[in-house]
């Protein structure tokens, strides 16, 4: 700002010095300038002033650079800011997305360390009878009917934390005996299920000797996340003279979460 007035007091320093000499030195009045006939006033004033005429134009363009040096510099410092600001928003993201994996590395954590770990076994067992009651039409009991059965006891041992929201089903099969559902098993415990199988299902087992059940098993852990076994159920003759038949339970290789 300073060089500018400098710039400014130059030229008018200039100026006034310029109109002495020709004053002094040339003789130039008013007087004899208005005395001349117009073409030679226009002469006069063309050639007066040109010089000053060019030293205001490089007073114009000297301005001129010093104000596109000064957006010049601007634009760099602006350039330079943004550049910054660029750079701290990529170390933002950055950073971000390191936190966001660690997290997501702490929640499997935390959901690994949660999950239930069921496992699945049996027993041999051998074909009984046991007594029904036999009900009327208002649900009064008004006989005990003695039927064969065989009795099934499923344990299901958790070895993991405690599953929520447990459902047993039976696939591809027109029976529904293995259709459970458990609100919780508790963790590190075990489980008893009754299974019975009577009427047409034992006397399928009676005449096959064997029977391959396919079991769906859904449950949740504490946090909600859901998870899905498939079982395969063998039950199956022994090869004794006990007539007692033996089950065989195994997780299929599917998995579904």
């Amino acid at each position: 700002m300073t060089q500018t007035k400098s710039r400014y007091w130059i030229f008018i320093l200039f100026t006034i010095f310029y109109f002495f000499i020709l004053y002094k030195f040339f003789g130039i009045t008013p007087v004899k300038v208005k005395a001349l006939p117009a073409n030679e006033i226009g002469d006069f004033l063309a050639g007066a002033f040109s010089p000053l005429a060019f030293l205001f134009l490089i007073l114009g363009y000297l301005q001129n650079t010093k104000a596109l040096q000064m957006q010049s510099q601007e634009l760099k410092a602006s350039t330079d800011a943004l550049h910054q600001q660029a750079q701290e928003l990529a170390n933002n993201v950055e950073e971000q997305r390191k936190l966001l994996s660690v997290t997501q590395q702490e929640l499997e954590i935390k959901h690994f360390e949660a999950r239930p770990h069921l496992i699945f076994y049996s027993y041999p067992f051998t074909l009984t009878e046991k007594d029904f009651p036999e009900c009327d039409d208002h649900g009064s009991i008004i006989d005990m009917e003695r039927h064969e059965v065989a009795e099934i006891k499923i344990i299901i041992e958790n070895k993991g934390e405690v599953a929520k929201h447990v459902t047993i089903e039976e696939l591809d099969s027109d029976f529904n005996d293995f259709n459970i559902e458990r609100y919780e098993l508790v963790a590190q415990q075990k489980t008893s299920l009754n299974i019975e199988f009577i009427g047409e299902r034992l006397e399928l087992l009676k005449s096959n000797f064997q029977q391959d059940i396919k079991l769906k098993i859904i449950y949740h852990d504490k946090y909600g996340r859901q998870f899905s076994d498939l079982m395969d159920v063998y039950i199956f003759v022994l090869r004794d003279a006990s007539g007692s038949f033996g089950v065989s339970i195994k997780r299929n290789t599917s998995l579904f979460k």
